[in-house]
């Protein structure tokens, strides 16, 4: 590899890679304008065909003809790279974001401006869904987890005859996080809750099943207040 000759290609695909995390910086702050995302996505698609002038074909710059036989495959590359990055993000957001104490509405402005994002450079709701995916595996599971107090020996909604009993069966539980349904917590609670603290445990369920459904809060705050839940 020539790397003297690569240089200006080497450094087309740093300034496009910059411009790109400039656009995503961007979208998260709500003070910038929404042409300054869309400039700097212009600008790091661009100076990524650029970098590849062999698959380039019929583009006038600076005085140079160049080639664009193959920018649309290019192109095709960077949303699916754009993809992997986005899904990564909202993978990061859950797992990184839980330990600092970032608030819950912080993480759902993240997640509103990601998905806006993904609207305006073109996917597709079943791809947007896709990427999605990994947010919403941890929000059920935390749901899962809240519900079957998962930090503690015991729980407050069971019987105090069935604590023990109950110790045993939320060490199986842990073991299916986000493979139990809303049914069968129904079913498993029904028979360590008296008939009140079945009603309470069942409207939590609830709200587990609809966002299960809905891949949304039936209620936010309520969500957001989940360390009350149990108290």
């Amino acid at each position: 590899m020539n790397l003297k000759k690569n240089v200006p290609n080497i450094i087309f695909f740093l300034v496009g890679a910059f411009s790109l995390f400039l656009a995503v910086k961007f979208s998260f702050d709500n003070d910038l304008k929404e042409f300054l995302i869309s400039a700097w996505l212009i600008i790091s698609l661009f100076c990524f065909i650029l970098a590849f002038p062999g698959n380039i074909k019929s583009i006038n710059f600076l005085g140079s003809k160049m080639e664009l036989h193959k920018a649309q495959e290019e192109i095709s590359k960077l949303k699916l790279l754009a993809k992997a990055n986005t899904r990564a993000l909202f993978e990061l957001m859950q797992t990184q974001m839980r330990f600092g104490g970032v608030p819950d509405e912080e993480k759902r402005k993240y997640y509103n401006q990601l998905t806006d994002t993904l609207k305006k450079i073109g996917f597709k709701e079943a791809e947007i869904k896709e990427i999605q995916s990994r947010w919403h595996y941890w929000v059920e599971g935390d749901y899962v987890r809240k519900i079957i107090n998962i930090d503690s020996t015991t729980h407050p909604l069971v019987k105090s005859k069935k604590q023990k009993e109950w110790n045993k069966k939320r060490e199986e539980l842990k073991e299916e996080i986000n493979k139990i349904t809303p049914d069968e917590l129904r079913k498993i609670f029904s028979g360590f809750c008296d008939d009140d603290n079945t009603v309470r445990i069942n409207t939590l369920i609830d709200d587990f099943e609809y966002y299960v459904n809905n891949k949304k809060h039936l209620n936010f705050e309520n969500w957001n207040n989940r360390d009350k839940w149990l108290k």
